[in-house]
């Protein structure tokens, strides 16, 4: 949920795969709003399951639609393959993204287990496609916060949130002090 709100996704620069530890392979589109209750959600995934697809307003755009693997088919080409896990090689965020933007931007895919443990040692999640494990905090961290960390460094460092000013608002304009205030000691 973190990251379809995210405005890394409203950018345009997120893409969002579901693996299951079956195999099943969910392609998302970034217009889903997903629900908040976890009964709706839990309805939208049965009927994705059920029918393979999950539609919206627009009936020629599926919002999620399940897909034929492996994973791997629809990564970027030559994409940089990062499986989040405690026991990773410990990073600091900031300088993985920034050391991106250094690269012109190449593209990152990131494997984040969701279930309980680490989810990127079981098999058939996503151990056969992450080249490298990383570690972003020691201690293991839900989905969501992983998401939300990831999503959170990028944008900043590829500025995504940044909004366009015109050059005559660039400048801050200074604020004049007022001669009536006085510091009571």
């Amino acid at each position: 949920m973190a990251m379809m709100d995210s405005p890394l996704n409203k950018s345009g620069r997120l893409q969002v795969y579901l693996h299951s530890a079956k195999g099943t392979l969910i392609e998302v589109n970034p217009s889903l709003r997903i629900p908040r209750a976890f009964k709706v959600f839990a309805q939208l995934i049965h009927d994705l399951l059920r029918s393979g697809e999950i539609f919206g307003q627009d009936p020629a755009t599926p919002l999620m639609k399940r897909i034929a693997g492996p994973a791997e088919q629809y990564f970027p080409r030559y994409a940089k393959t990062i499986g989040l896990s405690p026991t990773g090689r410990p990073i600091k965020l900031r300088d993985f993204a920034m050391s991106t933007e250094a690269n012109g931007n190449e593209s990152i895919v990131f494997a984040i287990g969701a279930s309980e443990g680490d989810a990127i040692l079981e098999p058939d999640f996503g151990e056969e496609y992450t080249t490298d494990k990383v570690s972003i905090c020691p201690w293991g961290l839900r989905a969501a916060s992983c998401c939300q960390m990831v999503c959170y460094e990028f944008e900043s460092v590829w500025n995504v949130c940044v909004p366009n000013i015109p050059d005559s608002m660039a400048l801050v304009q200074e604020v004049p002090a007022r001669s009536n205030m006085k510091l009571k000691t």
